[in-house]
């Protein structure tokens, strides 16, 4: 009977060292997206111009050129400041 409860409290005891890392890792993990969110907020163009600095798809006349027609990146920026504008048209 003693082999069994001494069984049971080292179960416990690992259990609960178990919960305290899954709770490290939960709130580790909340950190990482918070600061994901708040980072990529700040770096979102406000203005329409702004799209047009230096995209990632390598187009250096927005507008002008027709590979420029098939960045998703200036598609995604233009769309987002349209939304946060209320869709004006």
């Amino acid at each position: 009977m003693l082999e069994i409860t001494l069984k049971l409290i080292v179960l416990v005891c690992l259990d609960k060292k178990r919960l305290n890392l899954m709770v490290r890792d939960v709130i580790f993990c909340l950190q990482e997206a918070a600061s994901e969110i708040i980072f990529q907020h700040s770096s979102t163009p406000k203005k329409l111009t702004e799209c047009f600095i230096e995209p990632p798809c390598g187009c250096a006349n927005p507008g002008k050129e027709l590979k420029c027609e098939d960045c998703p990146y200036l598609e995604a920026c233009l769309s987002s400041i349209k939304l946060e504008n209320g869709c004006k048209g």
